[in-house]
């Protein structure tokens, strides 16, 4: 599974014809290849590896510190 900017969904599903391409999800979390679709659902997907590998409470301290609306 992955996802991309939704102006490159096709694109992806052409160059990776064996990936289910996601166009529904601001990011997508495979547990080794991680992918966003776009700027701030790259951030969203920042936030996410630092909850999974930090916990919720230093993402969401992150988030806050950035003045970055995240899981609201």
């Amino acid at each position: 599974r992955a996802t991309t900017h939704y102006e490159r969904l096709e694109l992806l599903r052409q160059l990776a014809p064996a990936t289910e391409v996601v166009g529904t999800e601001r990011y997508v979390d495979n547990g080794r290849i991680l992918t966003s679709a776009g700027i701030s659902a790259g951030i969203d997907c920042s936030l996410h590896v630092v909850e999974r590998l930090l916990g919720s409470d230093v993402a969401a301290k992150t988030a806050r510190q950035m003045e970055y609306r995240w899981k609201n």
